[in-house]
């Protein structure tokens, strides 16, 4: 049986017989060209030399393997807690799209579509399929210029963050040019932020007199972790919940905090990626 893997050229197979009488000379002899290419392949110069990544490339890319491996981690961890529905059905584009169950909406449904970025391709299926008015809320400065170019119909556009509170909050810009969203947490470092105007889930329905809500969709890039505990200690019960989890603090508090939210009257229906969707039990 050979002790280190054959394939690898860097080792030579040490035979299990080798210490046998016969093969002793053989064996010494093995081990010494063993040593022998080791060194030597450890102390070569490489023949081609990279430039070192900068230290923010570094940081997005260890950030990104940790937030692949976390979601999976949350998501099957909620496996045993998923409760699947047969009229789920997918609105929006592969980058933007949303599971929604489709017996729920109609109409009259109230939608808030909270974080809308530069992608409206979900809420404006939404409304077309269900023939229902989508109310968006987003205070990053790129997504009013592209809801206001794009113009869709059926679709109220408020330049407002969902928050925990009425006033203002300061939100952090993105590292990256190609990143369109503000954050509640400064993720890439950058120092940079603006102060946006806010208010909460009631606060929104005051605006527009709205006794209730059938579908909060929040793409709210950190913030939802603090929305949900305020959720979860507040009388507001929408129908459905439609949360895409950033994970900006370990997965098992965000797990925890979802759980928490099934303990108050919701059932886990669906998960994609970051996203998850909950239903209201009576809904």
């Amino acid at each position: 049986m050979s002790r280190w893997p054959s394939d690898d050229s860097r080792w030579l197979p040490i035979t299990a017989n080798s210490g046998e009488p016969g093969n002793a000379s053989m064996g010494r002899w093995r081990r010494t060209l063993v040593n022998m290419r080791f060194v030597s392949s450890c102390s070569a110069p490489r023949a081609h030399t990279t430039r070192r990544p900068a230290v923010a490339s570094l940081w997005r890319r260890a950030r990104a393997k940790a937030f692949l491996g976390d979601r999976w981690l949350l998501t099957k961890s909620l496996v045993a807690h998923t409760q699947a529905r047969a009229d789920m059905v997918r609105l929006g584009n592969e980058y933007g799209g949303w599971w929604v169950p489709s017996s729920i909406l109609g109409p009259a449904s109230v939608v808030y579509s909270v974080g809308v970025g530069e992608d409206v391709t979900f809420d404006v299926e939404l409304a077309s399929r269900f023939h229902c008015a989508v109310h968006g809320f987003d205070p990053t400065p790129r997504a009013r210029l592209y809801v206001e170019c794009q113009k869709p119909s059926c679709f109220v556009f408020v330049p407002l963050a969902l928050w925990t509170t009425e006033g203002s909050v300061c939100l952090y810009t993105p590292g990256t040019a190609q990143h369109v969203s503000l954050s509640v947490t400064d993720r890439d470092r950058t120092g940079e932020f603006l102060e946006v105007a806010c208010d909460t889930l009631t606060g929104f329905r005051r605006r527009f007199a709205h006794d209730h809500v059938d579908l909060l969709k929040m793409d709210i890039e950190g913030a939802e972790a603090a929305v949900l505990e305020w959720l979860i200690d507040s009388d507001e019960r929408p129908r459905i919940i439609a949360v895409e989890c950033e994970l900006y603090e370990p997965w098992w508090r965000t797990r925890r905090r979802l759980i928490s939210l099934m303990k108050c009257g919701y059932r886990h229906v669906h998960s994609e990626g970051a996203n998850h969707v909950f239903v209201r039990e009576d809904a």
